[in-house]
């Protein structure tokens, strides 16, 4: 005869107390818990397709950018340094998505700006005196 109020956190209602309007938690307790996005699986982490594009893309362009990069001449290595920052944005952008992560792509297009920029930089300092004198 009396009311029952449920006051509080929304956990008590699955544990079968009466809630509000004489609701028990067995609706609750009905339903199997779902899986949330991010979560592993039994037996091992989930990859999809995005991740897996991510990883391709880091072995075969971030990879050989990098060693041009780091060897033979100035020419070369500016050459790696933008494959690898191309490379390094696009893997950004598909880590971001496979991950659901909204951060990765803001670092994906500051680098995609940054990028060109320090690769102009870098021409300039490989053209040498630009007002040509010489010492």
């Amino acid at each position: 005869m009396g009311l029952h109020l449920a006051v509080g956190h929304p956990r008590h209602l699955r544990a079968g107390r009466v809630g509000p309007g004489g609701r028990t938690g067995a609706a609750d307790r009905a339903h199997p818990r779902r899986r949330t996005v991010g979560r592993r699986a039994r037996g091992g982490c989930r990859v999809n397709a995005w991740l897996l594009a991510a990883a391709v893309l880091l072995v075969g362009a971030v990879g050989p950018g990098a060693v041009v990069a780091l060897r033979g001449p100035a020419q070369q290595r500016l050459l790696g340094a933008s494959l690898a920052a191309t490379a390094v944005t696009a893997v950004l952008l598909l880590l971001a998505q496979g991950f659901g992560r909204s951060s990765y792509v803001d670092v994906a297009l500051i680098l995609a700006v940054l990028a060109p920029t320090g690769t102009l930089v870098f021409t300039r300092l490989l053209a040498g005196d630009p007002s040509g004198a010489e010492n």
